[in-house]
């Protein structure tokens, strides 16, 4: 008996000893206790404000959670004392569907996963604020942009806006493509579904392969062989071996936004 009462109090004082190290704050009565309180807590104050996480937890705010908020940065691996400290980016390729990021990293630009971008985050489809509509159908670049305002003349079939004069359209209709002024269901052999500014979605010529590539020329930085570009410059991206300033349709930009280096595929 004796044995026993000194084993549980020396294991309740370790626990009280690394709860007070740690934050200088009363251990709880028991794990139990915290347990009950708090979901997934293993250490916790005697006013219930969790300090070790358990079964793989993060410690933010007192709490236990799945994964840390993008303001804060998660630390740790095993299956206790894993945090959430200040300091991560707002914006992080590749958490909270989002695929790019801005030179600030505060907000996101490119969403995946078939979310839609709006106000620099990647939402559900279905969740564009009223006022809003939905543009693009595939896994990349679905966004919420303000549904636009048709003028009146603006009545070529499948367009959303036309320009000033209403002589062409300017921006079609959801799943349409924008070819000389009017909108296609589909484009020719002879172009490329391109996403260009704006959101409109462009059929644009396809780029023409080079009769000799000349490093330095049509905005190549290095020829792949003597008729194909392998480095792009001047802010274009690498496709087909020749440089085009924006990607196709069913292609992803691949490399840093910078002026050298990028990549269709």
């Amino acid at each position: 008996t004796t044995t026993t009462t000194t084993t549980t109090t020396t294991t309740t004082t370790t626990r009280a000893i690394n709860a007070t190290n740690t934050t200088g704050a009363a251990r709880p009565a028991t794990v139990t206790e915290c347990l009950r309180a708090i979901p997934n807590c293993y250490a916790c104050t005697s006013n219930r404000t969790c300090l070790v996480c358990a079964r793989s937890k993060f410690l933010h705010n007192g709490a236990c959670v799945d994964s840390c908020p993008l303001t804060h940065i998660p630390v740790g691996s095993g299956i206790f004392n894993r945090v959430c400290l200040p300091g991560g980016r707002v914006c992080q390729v590749g958490r909270r569907d989002c695929f790019g990021c801005d030179a600030s990293f505060i907000n996101c630009t490119i969403c995946t996963h078939s979310k839609a971008l709006f106000n620099g985050a990647c939402i559900d489809p279905a969740a564009c604020p009223a006022g809003n509509v939905l543009f693009g159908t595939g896994k990349f670049r679905r966004l919420c942009r303000a549904t636009p305002t048709k003028a009146p003349g603006c009545n070529f079939v499948n367009c959303r806006e036309c320009n000033p004069s209403n002589t062409q359209c300017t921006t079609c209709a959801n799943g349409f493509y924008l070819l000389n002024g009017r909108c296609v269901a589909t484009c020719p052999e002879t172009h490329v579904l391109v996403r260009g500014t704006g959101l409109t979605r462009t059929c644009t010529p396809k780029p023409v392969a080079l009769d000799a590539c000349i490093p330095g020329e049509n905005s190549c930085h290095t020829c792949a062989t003597n008729s194909t570009c392998g480095v792009c410059k001047d802010g274009t991206a690498q496709f087909l071996g020749s440089c085009t300033p924006l990607c196709p349709e069913g292609t992803i930009l691949v490399g840093q936004a910078s002026n050298i280096g990028q990549r269709c595929i």
